[in-house]
């Protein structure tokens, strides 16, 4: 409103023509405001100087040689800046440094492979009945992070977070993500014979970006190769960058499948379990202590949305299917 009033009065006569001073403090202002709409992210333009603007139509007035160059660094800077923010804001899976053919693999009995061996075909419908009753739970709460874990070792964890991963990603325009997050014996890319020399606990340490970390195997299946480390175990997993990365991962992908460390006796899994949808507890028949599961129900609470027994022998299910032998 002042800027309406003083030009009113001028056109009145009331008040003298504009001085030399007010026409360089208004060619600042002017040159002020081409330099920031060059230069968005400059913060060495005279606007954002908080300087009085007389001071900054001189300074404008006796640099000028030197803000042409001012405003063409933070106009790169900019840029470059734009070329960082586009890449990060790229899916996983497009950033992803490394592929992966798999090939036949015994234990991976959630995909049709040659030669077919007729319990390999049972335990891949019994994958199917976990994927449907997954997708049953998902109608009613949000399922895309799933931390599958167990009791204690040698349950079966990895065979089951591989399977279903493999098992999601044959759905029709569903993307899966697998990720490795045992810190202390990695396993899955064990379990898919992928080379990887770099893995989860590598980035969490700050010694490679996520991008050589991930793995696209098939067009609808990437892993996050895990990597074990000697300390902070728990912290790691609760960190900043392992947050970023479960955030990217829910915005990226449908499911993300967490093969996590068993529950008892470290807390490494536990510190998973805020960030995640639901939980999976697996055990395994003759191996797993019912007072051992009876504790891992209660860690899990309220994220446990099922549990699946493997080593389940066809006769003892009564008919019913299960993974077997395999596992071991």
């Amino acid at each position: 409103m002042k800027f309406f009033y003083d030009a009113m009065k001028r056109a009145a006569g009331q008040e003298p023509a504009p001085s030399e001073n007010d026409r360089d403090e208004k060619r600042a202002k002017t040159a002020a405001k081409q330099a920031m709409a060059a230069a968005p992210a400059s913060t060495t333009s005279v606007a954002s100087a908080n300087l009085p603007m007389s001071a900054a139509a001189q300074h404008l007035l006796t640099n000028a040689h030197r803000h042409e160059r001012v405003i063409s660094v933070a106009h790169s800077h900019s840029a470059a800046a734009g070329v960082v923010e586009q890449r990060e804001q790229q899916p996983l899976y497009v950033r992803a440094r490394n592929t992966f053919n798999i090939g036949p693999t015994e234990k991976l009995v959630s995909v049709v492979q040659s030669p077919l061996i007729e319990r390999n075909l049972a335990a891949l419908e019994q994958c199917r009945v976990i994927r449907t009753r997954l997708l049953e739970v998902g109608r009613s709460r949000k399922l895309h992070r799933l931390l599958v874990t167990s009791s204690v070792q040698s349950e079966g964890k990895t065979l089951t977070s591989v399977n279903l991963a493999f098992s999601l990603s044959h759905l029709e325009k569903k993307r899966v993500l697998l990720i490795d997050a045992d810190l202390r014996n990695p396993s899955v890319c064990g379990f898919l014979n992928v080379p990887a020399e770099r893995g989860l606990g590598d980035y969490l340490a700050e010694s490679c970006e996520l991008e050589d970390t991930i793995w696209n195997v098939t067009d609808s299946l990437s892993v996050i190769a895990g990597s074990a480390v000697t300390s902070r175990h728990s912290e790691l997993l609760n960190s900043r960058r392992m947050l970023d990365l479960l955030a990217a991962a829910s915005l990226d992908f449908d499911y993300a499948i967490i093969d996590s460390p068993p529950l008892l006796p470290i807390a490494d899994a536990q510190m998973l379990l805020p960030h995640v949808d639901g939980a999976i507890l697996v055990a395994r028949a003759g191996l797993t202590p019912y007072d051992s599961l009876a504790a891992s129900s209660g860690i899990l609470g309220d994220r446990l949305i099922g549990a699946i027994m493997n080593g389940v022998s066809a006769r003892a299910s009564k008919g019913y299917y299960s993974y077997g032998g395999y596992g071991r």
